[in-house]
């Protein structure tokens, strides 16, 4: 009788042993978040964010001609600028008082004196790839970076291919060939090597890859590029020559289509969220999570 009470305790404490195991793991995508904003449903669609200084940001999102400053502290938009008519807007930066913001069709737009009386500047990329969406800052090379989502080539090799371009802001012209070239097949070798485990937003059995960036920012102080997939709820980070040194999954749960990243100078991240069929959010949380 004894035996069998004892044989019962061991099997009772490895089931709660499991069941805790399981429940810290369910949680470990969520319990890194900072602070949370609920955003006004004008950014619904918001597609971009830039860390200005002071705690605000700008935001775009991805249908109208207008950036909106958000104060985090009053949690608030306190500011609007037009610069364009309605179109696909999918980055934004801001650089030396000046904002950049990138359409998904290759087309870059410089905004100067927008406090006062904004005056607009075009560049046309002149990409293959009809669907741009990453843009950030290279301070120590003077140049924005602009990541590639769709199709970067003609042919069947170049299905998998992402590209990195670089816009020199002291000539303002984008350089011919890509800097960083990454391929869906680098993604998928990491996550196998690497033991990474994914969830599905559809519940199929198994995940399917797509690598599509969303967005992109440098880090402030470790100088990693950080890559949103947002059809993957992925942050990919690497170094400046592609190399994948970490990946991460964002929470399904609560990252719901994480389009938009930035960074706090002290190196804290900032992920933006489509509404889909809630309410858009922008979420604060420790850069230590994402490595």
């Amino acid at each position: 009788m004894k035996k069998a009470i004892i044989l019962i305790s061991i099997l009772i404490a490895i089931f709660l042993a499991v069941f805790l195991l399981f429940f810290a793991n369910k949680n470990t995508r969520s319990s890194f978040i900072i602070d949370a904003y609920e955003l006004p449903s004008v950014l619904h669609e918001v597609s971009s964010i830039s860390y200005i200084g002071d705690d605000k940001i700008a935001c775009i999102q991805d249908e109208l001609g207008t950036i909106f400053i958000y104060d985090l502290k009053a949690r608030k938009i306190i500011n609007e600028i037009d610069f364009a008519l309605p179109g696909d807007y999918e980055g934004i930066e801001y650089v030396n008082e000046k904002f950049y913001i990138l359409r998904s069709d290759g087309v870059l737009y410089e905004i100067q004196n927008s406090k006062i009386n904004p005056q607009v500047a075009e560049y046309n990329l002149d990409l293959f790839a009809k669907n741009n969406e990453g843009l950030t800052y290279d301070r120590e090379g003077n140049r924005l970076l602009i990541s590639t989502k769709s199709k970067v080539a003609p042919g069947k090799e170049a299905k998998n291919e992402r590209h990195i371009y670089a816009f020199d802001l002291t000539k303002k012209e984008i350089g011919k060939t890509p800097v960083i070239t990454m391929n869906l097949d680098d993604v998928e070798t990491y996550i196998n090597n690497n033991e990474v485990d994914l969830e599905s937003k559809n519940d199929k059995a198994k995940k399917i890859l797509k690598f599509r960036p969303s967005g992109i920012a440098m880090h402030p102080i470790n100088k990693r590029l950080y890559i949103v997939s947002a059809i993957d709820n992925l942050v990919i980070s690497t170094d400046l020559k592609g190399t994948i040194l970490t990946i991460h999954q964002l929470d399904i749960s609560i990252f719901n289509k994480p389009e938009g990243i930035d960074f706090y100078e002290n190196g804290d991240a900032l992920i933006s969220n489509e509404g889909g069929n809630g309410n858009p959010t922008l979420l604060k949380l420790k850069i230590e999570n994402l490595n």
